[in-house]
């Protein structure tokens, strides 16, 4: 699948990681989008893009320059708690200094338009 902004498209499922992890992501250099896929939203599909994200931070080189956003696509209505449980990572992860923010998308058509916003279109 070719992206536009020179983004590569990658399984993490490919990778062998040996935590709980999201489904794909989006590297496209100063910027990652990590996606997981859900058919009911979980904290514990909050977990996975949190791990994940961390991990990513940890193992780039660059990581001052890096933003991360992590998606929960839901293929139903995300639950407040779970909607709570991202925002409360999301200002953890900044008072740290990481840049990371959390979105969710509940349809095909509105993961799409997330990509959108950061010019990754597939």
């Amino acid at each position: 699948m070719k992206c536009s902004r020179n983004c590569k498209r990658i399984d993490l499922e490919k990778l062998n990681l040996d935590f709980k992890h999201a489904d794909y992501m989006f590297d496209c250099g100063d910027l990652v989008v990590v996606v997981e896929v859900t058919s009911r939203s979980k904290l514990e599909d909050v977990d996975k893009l949190d791990n994940t994200i961390r991990w990513l931070y940890n193992q780039r080189e660059s990581r001052r320059h890096s933003n991360f956003v992590g998606i929960l696509h839901c293929f139903r209505e995300v639950s407040p708690h779970v909607s709570k449980s991202l925002s409360a990572r999301m200002q953890r992860a900044r008072k740290h200094g990481m840049r990371v923010t959390y979105k969710t998308a509940s349809c095909e058509d509105h993961l799409k338009h997330s990509l959108r916003k950061y010019n990754i279109i597939c």
